[in-house]
């Protein structure tokens, strides 16, 4: 069993159902925090890579969420999981859909955002993924 299957399996005992409001990648917000609503549904792994399915409830309990949503994490180490924050120590590469991606290259960081296209930064000392 591959870790990214080890954690995919702890996370869906330890933290399915988990409302987010910030996700940090490396330190750097993708989404305004606390502006959005977000519950992991599930996990799963292919591979080195551990998926993170996310439905946006940002309109309300009631209201239809959004599904669908997928974070990705590549070659994953070192996970924290609970109902109230997950957190995964380092990675290869964090993407999030077509429009937000984050990948180490050597002591930098390589960021994708919208039409901004690999922007290298340095490697801040910062989980490669919090959601809480």
């Amino acid at each position: 069993m591959s870790n990214a299957e080890t954690m995919a399996d702890e996370i869906n005992k330890k933290a399915k159902g988990l409302k987010a409001g910030t996700v940090e990648v490396w330190g750097i917000q993708p989404v305004r925090p606390d502006d959005w609503l977000f519950v992991l549904v599930g996990a799963k792994a292919e591979g080195d890579r551990l998926d993170l399915l996310i439905d946006d409830k940002t309109q309300g309990e009631g209201a239809a969420a959004e599904p669908g949503l997928t974070l990705s994490i590549h070659e994953p180490q070192g996970l924290r999981a609970s109902k109230k924050k997950l957190e995964v120590a380092s990675a290869s590469k964090v993407a999030w859909g077509k429009d937000f991606a984050a990948a180490k290259k050597g002591e930098k960081l390589e960021v994708s955002s919208g039409s901004q296209k690999n922007q290298p930064r340095d490697l801040p000392a910062a989980p490669a993924l919090t959601l809480r």
